[in-house]
């Protein structure tokens, strides 16, 4: 696979077998799109594969037990996204508060994120921080209870989440 050195989008979505990530998928130097969705028995996630990854810009991971996978090491997976990632779904992932990175400081370039479908309760810091980001989703988090401090957004997804009490946005300086 290393090979295919033109290579800008792969999509292995649903493929249930695939275990592992070829390590070789890291050479794929001007790969912009990875769609690994539904790939739910992949058991390693490897961390180098994605610092490398400098052209991804859409990275597809809905259903795939991110937490699971290095239990308590999810955010160190998370905190090593490329910095190219514009859009980003982690829909149905298993992720809680405590999975997600203090910070995405390297995700300055994210405009899309999909967290729908995990139990999230509150909105996680790392978002706070997301200046660039257009379009957040929770879809279906049915603990979300609060998203106090949302970064200015165009769109908002909150649809089926039946727990949810208060939205507030932050101020914007004068």
């Amino acid at each position: 696979m290393g090979n295919l050195e033109r290579l800008v989008y792969l999509s292995m979505k649903d493929c249930k077998n695939l275990k592992i990530l070829p390590k070789n998928i890291c050479m794929l130097k001007l790969l912009e799109t990875l769609i690994i969705s539904g790939c739910t028995s992949l058991n390693e996630f490897p961390i180098e594969m994605l610092r490398n990854m400098e052209s991804l810009k859409v990275l597809l991971t809905d259903g795939i037990p991110i937490a699971e996978l290095r239990p308590g090491r999810s955010s160190c997976i998370l905190s090593s996204l490329p910095y190219s990632l514009v859009d980003l779904s982690l829909q149905g992932c298993n992720l809680s508060n405590d999975a997600l990175p203090k910070e995405f400081s390297n995700l300055s370039s994210l405009r899309r994120l999909n967290l729908g479908k995990n139990p999230i309760c509150s909105l996680p810091n790392c978002i706070k921080d997301l200046t660039r980001l257009d379009e957040l989703s929770f879809l279906g988090c049915n603990y979300l209870k609060s998203l106090l401090g949302l970064p200015k957004l165009r769109e908002l997804n909150v649809v089926y989440c039946e727990s949810l009490e208060t939205i507030t946005y932050q101020c914007s300086p004068l």
